[in-house]
């Protein structure tokens, strides 16, 4: 009831204060809405209460893709088994095999020839009575690929079991040691670059082909290779021959005119490789670049002596930013003996850890500058999205378990530990994306891994090897105790064909024959991770409770009713809320007054409505299941059009004009925006995509472009790093507004707010953001777009009060120059009147106009006399207030 009365409280004093400012002429007749009329100018005047939205809404975090240091592209400096795996489903009933006939059938449209899975693990699940189980581990019998058809195919399997029954889903695992021509169908065969997918990066491009002259070798146990991960190259030349290894079809370094691929920086780096040979009279191996002179040129050709035994060599060398030029690829050639020499016969040489990284920086780990960024924007996660998409060519949990650099399928090759020893020095905490594909007994080995104790006087590498892992790698304690919560997240967009095969099918249950849809099989299969992980002894109650079970859903879709349904172990349903862009169906905004006006509406005409149907479900399914599903945002922050995706033409003027409106500060603004008008609406974990340097999404300019934070980035850390807290009620009783358009997917909207307010607290602590969707001369009759606002406030009183700002104009940008950054301004306390009143003007940093447009302030009131607590709304109460 407190709710209720205190909310009814407030409605004649907001009626009497647009009364009063009717009478003063503040608002007059004029200024009322016709239906004609696109635009209203009216003052803002915005009440802060109380009462709780969102109680404890934390910092946002970030989706990090590939950022280890290095100066290959690939990153990889082992040469690993590719872990091809893939998921077909059941098509017929069958003892001891598996019937495929899908799209592709068992040779995936051509690209595999018959045997290739002959001895390949198989992994059956089923849906009986609502639960998704194992229900049968095999192999595939010697002969027993059979590929039949273009679109059929039969695996034999080699054991007994359960049999197969129409329509269960069926994991396939074969280690590719590595994959060899005979496996390969017409099509690989035909494409040598789509081949590669499934072969160590760094091959020598020619050898693609080839069954004689290379192959993955098993390092000794005794081996002193550091960090030698499972295997190494083995390389065999005759006289004459000379291979480069590297790659050739990807450039590790280019120059400064484009910001996709990598520029070498004027520091330091460290080049390292472990060789050997079978013969003492092996010639040299050259270490260099390749292509062109301008860009690798910095580096001469070095020279490297090979023995018999393992020898490691490091090279120090002092990077140059090529500023003109095309590409530059690395490699380490080998040449076999010189023809007609006095020795006679092959040489094959062993060839590992072929590395490049800055100096100053542990082989990929955050470099210095981006250590400095992370830390500077205050995210709470960050999000592993370098281990999803993988494809067919997929990684092991062996591999991601071992050393950085040896992890083939997964970007850069970056190895588990390694990125949580960057979350645990960077004060992130882990939200792992980890493919579903893996086994039951990968996951215990993940479980010990990451929870189990080590104590050397017990413990031994047969009793506890994946621990064992661990700290062979400098982590003692389990890398649970780093972390006071982490968030697992099985796959990426398990709805979206883009990243077949780890997506989910729909499912008909065997015993009660109810079919379920892809969201109730995800749900289904998280649940399944879940009780495997349980059954470790690691897995504790202690353990268990730290984690976070994040499942990603699509906005307001039945694959969502799938999830809450079908799921007992999901905490977060999460969705992408892109600002635009191909998700959104938007094609490239470009850099004129409707451009930036149409992302400033992203907020009220797409993010609001989509959120507020998202919690209308949240609802319905807690009152069907008796569980609190929590929302959140997977992905979010400035969407991009690119040209060919989702039918999309983008011209490359089209592109260059979508980069200088979507990295402005005006979008910005809407970022911030939309980020909390769905905070409002009962999101509590939100994510920005991505952390990085370069084109489209990313959250800095390229190091040789400054290096600058994006607008967008700068205000979310802004919220992270000062505007946390519980997020209060606002309600408006005057806004200047506009019709909107619809647009693409977005509906139209009538009367459109142009200015609203969010409000944090922590303790007697306020935060107050001020957001201006207005821009100058758009629409027509909108003027300059400055707004009179004034707030009303629940307190009277503040020991301090602080402006935080960003610089510059709508359409700036900080892409080349630094031209919009944070500022702080201490302003008077007078400022506030005693009735809790706020006039934006010359006392509260701004100019007698009033709110600029396309801005976003935030005020923050430090030592107020606020009162308690105001009551937390539940969803029924926040729907309610906000529909007003």
């Amino acid at each position: 009831m407190k709710a209720s009365s205190s909310a009814l409280a407030a409605w004649p004093r907001a009626v009497a204060l647009l009364g009063l400012l009717t009478a003063t002429g503040l608002i007059t007749a004029a200024d009322e809405p016709r239906p004609d009329t696109a635009f209203v100018h009216r003052p803002a005047v915005l009440q802060v209460h109380t009462e709780v939205l969102n109680p404890g809404l934390e910092a946002f975090t970030v989706t990090g893709s590939n950022y280890g240091d290095t100066l290959k592209r690939a990153g990889k400096g082992g040469f690993e088994p590719v872990s091809w795996r893939h998921r077909f489903t059941a098509a017929a009933d069958a003892a001891d095999r598996v019937e495929v006939r899908e799209p592709g059938g068992l040779s995936l449209d051509g690209r595999f020839a018959a045997d290739y899975l002959d001895g390949a693990q198989v992994r059956v699940y089923r849906v009986s009575r609502g639960r998704l189980d194992l229900v049968r581990e095999d192999r595939v019998a010697a002969g027993g690929t059979v590929l039949g058809s273009p679109e059929g195919g039969h695996l034999r399997l080699a054991g007994n079991g359960a049999a197969l029954r129409q329509g269960d889903m069926v994991i396939v695992t074969q280690d590719f040691a590595p994959l060899r021509p005979r496996h390969m169908g017409p099509r690989l065969r035909s494409d040598p670059v789509q081949a590669r997918r499934w072969l160590p990066a760094g091959v020598p491009h020619d050898l693609l082909m080839d069954d004689q002259h290379w192959r993955l070798v098993p390092h000794a146990p005794d081996s002193p290779v550091e960090d030698g991960g499972q295997t190494y190259l083995a390389l065999t030349l005759g006289p004459g021959e000379v291979r480069k290894v590297g790659l050739h079809d990807l450039p590790d370094l280019s120059t400064t005119a484009q910001s996709y691929y990598q520029v070498a920086e004027p520091v330091d780096y460290e080049a390292e490789v472990w060789v050997k040979a079978d013969r003492a009279d092996a010639p040299p191996l050259v270490l260099g670049f390749d292509g062109d002179p301008r860009v690798g040129g910095f580096m001469s050709p070095q020279t490297l002596a090979v023995g018999t035994t393992w020898r490691r060599h490091v090279l120090r060398l002092r990077g140059q930013p090529a500023h003109a030029g095309f590409h530059a690829y690395l490699v380490l050639s080998a040449s076999g003996l010189p023809p007609g020499s006095a020795s006679e016969g092959s040489v094959t040489y062993g060839i590992d850890n072929f590395r490049i990284h800055r100096a100053d920086t542990p082989y990929l780990a955050l470099s210095p500058r981006r250590q400095a960024q992370l830390a500077a924007s205050g995210m709470a996660a960050w999000r592993t999205h370098h281990t999803i998409k993988t494809g067919q060519a997929s990684y092991s949990m062996a591999q991601w378990l071992g050393p950085q650099g040896g992890v083939e399928g997964v970007g850069l090759g970056m190895s588990l530990g390694g990125t949580l020893a960057m979350m645990a020095q960077a004060g992130v905490r882990p939200w792992l994306q980890i493919e579903f594909h893996l086994s039951p007994q990968e996951w215990l080995a993940w479980a010990e891994f990451m929870a189990a104790p080590w104590d050397p006087a017990v413990d031994t590498p047969q009793s506890k090897p994946w621990a064992w892992q661990r700290v062979r790698q400098g982590r003692t304690a389990p890398w649970t105790d780093a972390f006071d919560r982490l968030y697992l997240e099985l796959g990426n967009e398990t709805w979206n064909p883009l990243f077949a095969p780890w997506t989910f099918p729909a499912m008909t249950d065997a015993a009660t024959g109810e079919r379920l849809n892809p969201g109730a099989v995800y749900g289904l299969f998280h649940d399944h991770v879940v009780d495997v992980l349980r059954r470790s002894p690691w897995w504790t109650p202690a353990v268990a409770g730290k984690f976070v079970q994040v499942l990603g859903g699509w906005p307001v879709h039945q694959f969502n009713d799938g999830i809450a349904l079908a799921s007992r172990s999901a905490d977060f349903l999460t969705v992408a809320t892109y600002l635009g862009g191909w998700d959104m169906g938007e094609g490239p905004p470009q850099p004129n007054p409707e451009g930036y006006f149409g992302v400033l509406q992203f907020a009220a005409q797409q993010a609001r409505p989509t959120a507020r149907a998202l919690l209308e479900q949240a609802q319905g399914w807690q009152a069907r299941t008796g569980r609190r599903l929590r929302l959140g945002a997977y992905e979010g922050g400035p969407g991009y059009a690119m040209n060919g995706l989702n039918g999309e033409q983008v011209s490359p003027a089209q592109a260059a004009g979508q980069e200088a409106v979507m990295k402005s500060k005006a979008t910005g603004v809407a970022t911030l925006d939309t980020f909390l008008v769905q905070a409002s609406l009962g999101f509590e974990l939100q994510n920005f995509f991505t952390f990085g340097e370069g084109e489209r999404w990313t959250s800095h300019g390229p190091w040789h472009a400054g290096g600058h934070a994006h607008p967008s980035f700068l205000y979310l850390s802004l919220f992270n790093r000062e505007g946390r807290g519980d997020l209060l009620r606002v309600s408006t009783v005057s806004t200047p507004t506009a019709h909107l358009p619809a647009l693409r997917r977005r509906p139209a909207l009538r009367d459109a707010p142009l200015v609203t307010a969010y409000a944090t607290r922590q303790g007697d602590r306020v935060n107050v953001f001020v957001v201006s969707r207005r821009m100058p001369d758009h629409p027509a009759g909108s003027g300059e777009g400055y707004t009179p606002v004034r707030l009303e406030l629940p307190f009277g009183q503040a020991r301090r009060i602080t402006l935080h700002r960003l610089s510059g104009r709508p359409q700036d940008t900080n892409l080349g120059a630094e031209r919009v950054r944070l500022q702080a301004m201490t302003l008077p306390a007078q400022a506030l009147g005693r009735d809790g009143r706020f006039t934006l003007g010359p006392d509260t940093g701004l100019d007698a106009r009033g709110l600029p447009p396309a801005e976003a302030l935030l005020y923050v009131f430090e030592g107020t006399d606020i009162g308690p607590p105001g009551w937390v709304l539940d969803r029924a109460q926040v729907l309610e207030r906000l529909a007003r």
